[in-house]
């Protein structure tokens, strides 16, 4: 991964290790406009062919939050969540044992952005 990142026009050691990283936080990456939340990173990236095609090779590598076992710990280190949301989203997954999406984009304590980026990340039976 690093070292097909590198041989990329504008990615070095560091901006691919940070891509690495931020993947790895998310669970995937499910679209290219995902990288402009890493920090120092701008628009350019996209401009560069390869990048799309290999954020979209992630799409089918998309590791789901898991539901048994949950802790506040694991939602608390996802970006989309993070240390304010984390409680909330933990007693809400807990009262909906069979948590479906509908539910999930009817809750009031996330915002509308928040849920839509969220959803692709969770699993619903």
């Amino acid at each position: 991964d690093s070292t097909f990142l590198e041989s990329l026009p504008r990615i070095g050691p560091i901006t691919a290790s940070k891509i690495i990283r931020y993947r790895e936080r998310l669970g995937g990456y499910v679209s290219p406009f995902q990288l402009l939340e890493i920090y120092r990173i701008d628009s350019l990236i996209l401009q560069i062919p390869n990048v799309q095609f290999h954020t979209q090779n992630f799409q089918k590598q998309i590791l789901k939050i898991p539901r048994s076992g949950l802790t506040i710990k694991d939602l608390y280190r996802h970006p989309y969540i993070g240390k304010a949301n984390a409680q909330w989203v933990w007693k809400y997954i807990q009262a909906h044992p069979k948590l479906t999406i509908e539910d999930f984009k009817s809750n009031s304590f996330l915002s509308t952005n928040d849920r839509t980026r969220l959803i692709p990340y969770l699993n619903f039976d």
